[in-house]
């Protein structure tokens, strides 16, 4: 009976974005819509890039856990879900098309992909941050939540043009279930591949980053206020979605040094006494951030933890 009713539920999802796409039309055709997915710096990457694109003089709309904006005005994120459901995202689309968008940045869910809201979109391009253990109960093991995330890559409008923009670490051990007929861009530091953009890590500390980013013959070091362990690589997955836009570095650079904070993610609220707030919550970014602020501070640290599920 259980599964009756699930299956019920699961037709009914599916036809919300049916309806999305009858009423609004499929609006990849109409914006460039960038997914983004991963299971952390999602939020981070969608905000770094939006930022980016807008530096470059584009309108840009973008839906994230933290906030979404339509193109006119920003707003916090108080709807309780990051990838809003029941035809939400194709009406936050249309709006941000009527106000006069032309790029659009989309924080996509496993959830949100199981139940369908992030169908009859049509992506220009999809980023993967990375991939490591979340949500395992909704999706019945990890291999099934993997295979979820990476399933968002069927949905590209026209694979032939942007692509991909996955997390290097993880593109290896995915590549054989990604589309053979798209354009792949692994991000990783130290690249150096022609006019493919690479990153070298110049400084990293609690209290910001500064890289090196080049593409051929243009480089540019970005000093940013964003500190901890995952702004960096952040910092060049946004820069590699913005590049494939037609971003220019210089405009990039001034995205990330004018951004001085993202609500939630490393965020520094008292110096003396030093206090952090974080959003980790998976043991992947735990494992990461709890050794590097103890690597970074001296005397007793606290870490108050909390999380839903």
């Amino acid at each position: 009976m259980i599964y009756f009713f699930q299956r019920i539920k699961n037709a009914l999802h599916a036809v919300f974005p049916i309806v999305g796409a009858l009423r609004f039309g499929i609006l990849g055709r109409k914006l460039t819509v960038i997914g983004i997915t991963g299971t952390d710096g999602k939020s981070s990457s969608v905000i770094l890039s939006a930022a980016m694109l807008r530096s470059a003089g584009h309108k840009v709309a973008h839906f994230s856990s933290v906030s979404y904006h339509d193109g006119d005005s920003e707003y916090p994120n108080d709807m309780k879900m990051t990838t809003p459901g029941h035809m939400q995202l194709h009406k936050f689309l249309n709006r941000a098309l009527r106000n006069g968008c032309s790029h659009a940045v989309i924080e996509v869910t496993s959830q949100g992909i199981l139940q369908h809201r992030h169908r009859l979109i049509g992506f220009s391009l999809v980023g993967i941050t990375n991939i490591t253990p979340e949500h395992i109960e909704a999706h019945n093991g990890f291999e099934q939540y993997k295979t979820t995330k990476i399933s968002l890559t069927l949905t590209l409008l026209h694979p032939s043009n942007l692509g991909i923009v996955i997390d290097d670490e993880i593109y290896s051990t995915v590549q054989s279930e990604l589309p053979k007929n798209v354009k792949i861009h692994a991000v990783k530091f130290g690249r150096t591949n022609g006019e493919m953009l690479s990153g070298t890590l110049i400084e990293e500390s609690i209290l910001g980053s500064a890289l090196l980013l080049s593409r051929g013959s243009e480089q540019v070091t970005v000093h940013s206020k964003l500190g901890g362990p995952f702004a960096a690589q952040n910092i060049l997955f946004a820069a590699t979605i913005a590049s494939l836009c037609g971003v220019q570095l210089t405009k990039i650079c001034d995205a990330v040094e004018g951004l001085e904070r993202i609500p939630g993610r490393f965020e520094i609220i008292s110096r003396r006494p030093l206090v952090i707030v974080d959003y980790a919550h998976t043991l992947n970014a735990l494992t990461l951030l709890l050794p590097y602020v103890r690597a970074h501070t001296s005397g007793i640290l606290l870490h108050v933890f909390g999380a839903a599920g």
